[in-house]
């Protein structure tokens, strides 16, 4: 379990890489933990246990609406809902949309035009996955 925290912590740190110009990858997210069903931080997981992934992110720079932020995950954690969401800072304003690609074991918000006319945006997401042993 202890490389899956790694892998994580990789892409969710410093695992960018350019797509395309629009495309941040995973820049901007600052920190990364997996919480247990009691919401404590953990890196001991079974088989199909519930794993709370928790992403804190910061836009260090100038981004625009239409522009894209990307975060690939672990085949060892399988999704719980496909449904798509919203990326809200810390004051509630919806910065982005996110959409749930379970083919391809990622996530990608779309910024909003809230990120056009704000600086200093950050805040924190979760999602919830399932645990599968790789």
């Amino acid at each position: 379990m202890g490389l899956l925290l790694i892998s994580i912590v990789l892409l969710g740190l410093g695992g960018y890489e350019a797509k395309a110009a629009t495309d941040y990858g995973s820049q901007f997210f600052t920190h990364v933990e997996l919480q247990n069903k009691n919401g404590v931080a953990s890196t001991n997981f079974k088989e199909n246990d519930r794993v709370k992934v928790v992403y804190n992110w910061d836009l260090t720079q100038a981004v625009h609406s239409g522009e894209t932020m990307t975060i690939p995950l672990p085949a060892q954690l399988e999704y719980v809902s496909f449904a798509p969401f919203l990326l809200k800072d810390n004051d509630g304003n919806t910065v982005a949309a996110a959409v749930v690609d379970p083919i391809n074991n990622k996530i990608t918000l779309t910024f909003t035009t809230f990120v056009d006319t704000h600086t200093d945006i950050n805040g924190s997401m979760f999602f919830l996955r399932r645990f599968q042993q790789g």
